[in-house]
């Protein structure tokens, strides 16, 4: 039996060591392969997978997007023809069409070029720009080289030329040396003498940032490449020109590319076990690894330039030095921090006064852009170490505290300083400058049009919906807002879930507001105590009439009401409201404003997540605010599908449409985002976890609304807030463990022992007057709080 052990392990030894010799043989041979195209002389003629034609007699540059914005601003040129017409797809061309619903991307706002006049001395930008003949609507492939760079950066000249890189080669010379090692190739590329449009005491990973923003500024696409990549293609024809920004993904420059991709590119759903919330203790979050800052395109647009101009920003700021920068909750080695920024700028969403450029995303595929890519190899790899996966479960990174406790919840231009850490949840708000404006929106509504649109009503069969909206939604410069709950009959009855919803609202005093009723029932009882409705009755796909089944419903149900042009606040009905959201707590420079499952900075907004990753906590299908935008809407027609189509839950569909961005054959829609406050439009974990410990917050501060969505005991916990905050103000004791203090910070009562002793399927004692009191009253009762 021994032997046989021996000679089994001896096997399986063997089977591995053939496997890493295969490995090491197909990664020598692909060596090999990039060698003999280093030692290659240049060729003239593009790659035969790949012809062009360019649409001018003018130098060739990269395709323009698929056409103008709906909404130009002063600052928006018209969109622009393609550039380039390839006569066959791309070698990147998506392998499938892919399973998401088609939506058409959201249009490119080009830039207005400021122009460039003729040549003078020679080392300007627009010097340089008008002697290469590049003007608005053209791309340049940027170099930026400095002194020590001349082998590789005649390498790469090599290897472009012998590419077929139609593109105009400009290398941004930092230096004379530079320059002059430039010039000296034959044929020589483009140069510019950049070194005079810089400070000199801009930190290096800021260089290529504030270069670019230059480029763009003046209606020139920029594709940015380090000196160390290996271009094999066309870069220029395997773009998609259907983002603003287009880049690299980290993780296709391991081993993970080299074997053909990763499925986390576009980014992935994370989970974390935070036990003791029982019920609730699987913390869903989304992670995406970082963005190579060695390899991206920008399209000459609004949203690119304001992206571009605020990494640049933070990487030269205050908090950026030889040691390193903060960001992210953590404080970086200057030589990582560069991705991670240029990540976070890209995919975070805007929050209290941090605004962000809203400029889409294309995430390039590895097997063209990556470790082996059939395009552009050799991209060097950066981040940092990786995170354990439940670090982020310690996070009490509570930065909003001394702003909610000093100011309440009004919308703020405020946020915690950047160098803020979770020692320093004290440091008071700050306006932090050179942010980016927020993208302008592209309103279904025309501002001039009456509303409701009458005959838009009538088309779309909605005369019911407009009349009610009429009645009821405040109105706006676009239209109208409302805020929306939806509910079926399990939930009505006196003290029941919509008793309390809507007790809370009028305590609130929140008058813009109605219920969507699924069925008749429903429709009877909110009409015989007055409230609001509008009726539409609906079934989920898999016939259940719970929580979870109906909630997914609400996409097909809100489709209506941005359809004529009403932004909507749709709310859960377990949500106790105590004020008024449309009174200065909304910010409305955004597509889609919403509420986060995290309880901390940290996980609200966004953090690292080792490895240079960005990770961010999901945000609550629940509670979010929707403008009547054509990217709302496209994003609501896409989930409407998906929940007609498919078993997934509405939570994880709303945040992949909001968090991934396009890749493949997938398109996103385009949205931009932001994240409502966590202490004021708050979760309920956050609320019995944390803020009823913290004395001063909890008497000293009320927000606007309590979601009770991490505990399966929702209406207790709501009568008990409600009671709390509203109603008969019954504080509780802690002692005691009356009112709010009777439930655990997780799931279940804190009664303990007490609750043990209670048979919950039996009748109370009627021996007791006042339980007979209590049991010939209407309503329903529970065993107070005991489960």
């Amino acid at each position: 039996a021994a032997l046989t052990s021996n000679s089994s392990a001896m096997s399986r030894i063997a089977w591995i060591t053939s496997g890493l010799a295969a490995v090491l043989l197909v990664y020598n041979l692909r060596n090999a392969v990039w060698l003999s195209q280093v030692a290659k002389p240049a060729r003239s003629a593009p790659r035969p997978v790949q012809t062009f034609r360019p649409a001018s007699n003018s130098v060739p540059a990269a395709r323009g997007p698929v056409g103008r914005s709906r909404a130009q601003t002063a600052d928006a040129a018209v969109g622009g023809a393609p550039h380039f017409r390839p006569t066959v797809p791309s070698v990147c061309a998506p392998r499938s069409r892919g399973r998401a619903v088609p939506v058409r991307p959201r249009p490119l706002n080009y830039v207005a070029s400021r122009g460039c006049g003729p040549p003078s001395d020679g080392v300007g930008l627009c010097d340089a720009l008008s002697q290469a003949g590049v003007g608005p609507g053209s791309a340049v492939l940027l170099l930026v080289a400095a002194e020590g760079d001349e082998a590789a950066l005649a390498r790469f000249v090599q290897l472009a030329r012998g590419g077929g890189v139609s593109g105009h080669l400009l290398v941004a010379a930092l230096d004379a040396e530079a320059a002059a090692a430039a010039r000296a190739l034959s044929p020589a590329p483009d140069v510019w003498d950049a070194s005079s449009e810089l400070d000199p005491g801009l930190p290096p990973p800021a260089r290529k940032w504030a270069l670019a923003a230059l480029l763009l500024s003046r209606g020139v696409s920029v594709l940015h490449v380090s000196v160390e990549v290996a271009l094999l293609g066309d870069p220029f024809l395997a773009l998609s020109h259907d983002a603003d920004v287009e880049a690299a993904s980290e993780s296709s420059l391991g081993l993970a590319g080299w074997l053909g991709g990763s499925a986390g590119e576009r980014g992935t759903m994370r989970v974390a076990n935070d036990a003791i919330m029982g019920w609730s203790q699987m913390a869903e979050s989304y992670q995406i690894p970082p963005l190579t800052p060695h390899f991206w395109f920008a399209a000459a647009t609004r949203e690119s330039l304001a992206l571009v101009r605020r990494v640049a920003t933070r990487l030269q700021g205050s908090l950026f030095g030889a040691g390193g920068m903060v960001a992210g909750g953590m404080v970086w080695p200057a030589s990582a921090a560069e991705g991670f920024v240029f990540t976070e700028e890209a995919i975070a969403p805007a929050h209290d006064g941090i605004t962000r450029a809203g400029a889409s995303l294309r995430v390039l595929e590895s097997r063209c852009f990556g470790r082996g890519g059939e395009v552009a190899d050799r991209i060097p790899a950066g981040g940092a170490g990786a995170a354990a996966l439940s670090d982020v479960l310690s996070a009490r990174a509570f930065y909003s505290r001394p702003q909610v406790l000093s100011a309440g919840c009004g919308a703020t231009p405020l946020a915690p300083p950047e160098e803020a850490s979770s020692e320093d949840a004290g440091l008071a708000w700050t306006k932090h400058e050179d942010l980016p404006a927020p993208r302008p929106l592209n309103w279904l509504q025309v501002a001039s049009v009456a509303w409701p649109p009458e005959a838009e009503c009538d088309r779309l069969g909605l005369t019911n919906l407009c009349r009610k909206l009429a009645q009821v939604a405040r109105r706006t410069p676009h239209g109208g807002e409302v805020l929306a709950a939806v509910s079926n009959k399990n939930l009505i009855g006196t003290g029941g879930a919509l008793d309390l919803f809507t007790r809370g609202l009028a305590s609130a005093n929140l008058s813009h507001a109605l219920v969507v009723a699924l069925d008749a029932p429903t429709s009877a009882w909110l009409a015989s105590r007055g409230f609001p409705y509008y009726e539409k009755q609906l079934v989920s796909r898999s016939g259940s009439t719970d929580n979870h089944a109906t909630s997914g419903l609400k996409f097909k149900v809100l489709l209506d009401f941005l359809s004529v042009g009403c932004s909507v606040l749709l709310s859960d009905i377990d949500v106790i409201w105590l004020s008024d959201p449309f009174h200065n707590r909304l910010y409305r420079d955004s597509d889609v404003e919403g509420m986060s499952d995290g309880w901390d900075e940290l996980t609200a907004y966004g953090h690292h997540a080792g490895g240079g990753a960005f990770r961010i906590h999901a945000r609550n299908s629940g509670m979010f605010f929707l403008q009547a935008t054509h990217e709302s809407h496209a994003m609501l027609t896409r989930l409407a599908r998906r929940m007609e189509t498919e078993m997934t839950w509405d939570q994880s569909a709303w945040n992949q449409e909001q968090f991934h961005p396009s890749h493949g054959a997938v398109a996103a829609v385009g949205v931009s985002s932001r994240v409502m406050n966590y202490f004021c439009f708050q979760n309920s974990k956050l609320f019995f976890r944390f803020l009823r410990e913290d004395d001063q917050l909890l008497h000293g501060f009320t927000p606007s609304s309590l979601h009770i969505n991490y505990h399966p005991e929702k209406q207790p916990r709501m009568r008990d807030v409600y009671n709390f905050y509203h109603g008969q103000k019954v504080k509780g004791s802690k002692v005691d463990l009356t009112g709010i203090w009777k439930w655990n910070g997780g799931e279940g009562s804190a009664l303990g022992s007490e609750c043990k002793g209670v048979d919950t399927r039996a009748m109370p004692d009627a021996s007791d007057a006042r339980v007979r009191q209590l049991l010939g009253g209407a309503g329903k009762l529970d065993w107070g709080g005991c489960t």
